[in-house]
């Protein structure tokens, strides 16, 4: 069982207020609570109103180093991922009581924002929903595909991890050839999904995955991806061998916690850091 402390080696944030939280000892701040932004703290307000969660009054979610993007370290038995986390991992959460609590097993997932299914694909511990944010009619699935090039990977998690951190910190591009898609992990998707089917916010799109027969040792939880694809690139193709082989041209990682989303008028999204 890990310890956390927000001043140490665990992450915690109210979704209550704008505040500093900590992360390793180094202080950030999340994006704030305008009702116009998507953002990590508005998800996990619906997140635990969908769930009736018994939270503290601050609506504190608790983060292992592990869990957090581009880190090269598990959170379950010690030691290190083979390629840096493309994501956030979503488990613990402050219990009324004062103690650290996991979310249940069969805890439902509603979706962050609208958007398109352009796959559903196996992951280690259940299945993965991407979902193209794009509005129907301007979706990702309308172009036409063509074949990836082929780019040499890199070789260390070092590398990856640097390499990640650099694109993060740059805009993300707004060129017609890119869409911009979430990725819920670990999940068992609601027999009614499909590929090319519309949902809307807070549509429930499953419960996380029971681990409990698994071997890996890891408590049942969500992973959450935010990334950038090229339209290049087929839906079929959608899935955790692309994911984890870290091809700039075809996808970029971004961090989930500190991205905020907003749609314009006509439908466009817009994507601040």
């Amino acid at each position: 069982m890990f310890s956390y402390d927000n001043n140490t080696n665990g992450h915690g944030f109210s979704n209550a207020l704008i505040q500093p939280c900590s992360i390793d000892g180094r202080m950030v701040t999340l994006p704030g609570n305008d009702p116009s932004l998507i953002t990590i703290k508005s998800y996990l307000n619906a997140v635990e109103r969908l769930n009736r969660l018994p939270m503290d009054p601050k609506r504190e979610w608790i983060f292992h180093s592990g869990m957090l993007f581009q880190s090269n370290l598990k959170w379950w038995p010690k030691g290190t991922r083979a390629t840096c986390h493309e994501g956030v991992d979503i488990l613990f959460y402050r219990h009324r009581n004062g103690s650290i609590a996991s979310v249940p097993c069969d805890l439902l997932v509603p979706a962050l924002s609208g958007g398109t299914i352009l796959n559903i694909c196996d992951d280690f511990l259940g299945k993965s929903v991407i979902v193209d944010l794009c509005k129907t009619g301007k979706s990702y699935r309308h172009n036409n595909v063509f074949k990836t090039k082929k780019t040499k990977n890199l070789k260390t998690v070092e590398n990856l991890c640097q390499s990640t951190v650099q694109r993060s910190q740059r805009q993300m591009s707004k060129k017609g050839d890119e869409t911009k898609a979430l990725i819920y992990s670990h999940i068992l998707p609601d027999p009614s999904l499909a590929i090319g089917q519309s949902i809307t916010k807070g549509q429930i799109l499953g419960r996380i995955a029971d681990t409990s027969m698994k071997k890996s040792g890891i408590s049942a939880h969500l992973h959450l991806s935010f990334m950038s694809i090229s339209k290049r690139i087929a839906p079929s193709q959608l899935n955790w061998q692309l994911f984890t082989n870290h091809n700039q041209e075809a996808i970029q990682f971004y961090d989930p916690m500190t991205i905020r989303l907003k749609y314009s008028s006509d439908g466009d999204l817009e994507v601040i850091f």
